[in-house]
């Protein structure tokens, strides 16, 4: 086998192997119990109010949400236009952040 032959056969692994995490944390889902409370993020900011829901995400969602724990998100009203959207003052966003993100179970379901 030559050394080019090597490669390209090394290289094919590689993509079938990133390929498959992908599809891994595409695919994986997960009930989670997400705790989230309002964040003041200046004087005058709206903050989402607390709640608690179960929800069903994949690990890429559940990595993203892990992220809220120490780092706050920002929400906008449903439904705005692109345009809406980026006109939005930052005063309008409401600021919450994550008191606890629990793995509940593991899920067969896909939505």
């Amino acid at each position: 086998m030559t050394k080019n032959k090597k490669l390209e056969d090394q290289l094919k692994r590689n993509k079938f192997q990133f390929e498959r995490g992908k599809m891994f944390l595409k695919n994986q889902r997960y009930l989670v119990r997400v705790e989230t409370e309002g964040f003041q993020w200046g004087t005058d900011n709206l903050m989402v109010e607390e709640s608690v829901e179960i929800i069903s995400m994949n690990l890429d969602e559940l990595i993203k949400n892990l992220g809220f724990l120490h780092k706050p998100y920002k929400t906008y009203p449903v439904g705005l236009t692109e345009k809406e959207y980026e006109e939005l003052p930052y005063e309008k966003y409401e600021w919450g952040i994550h008191k606890s993100v629990v793995i509940l179970q593991q899920t067969e379901d896909e939505y």
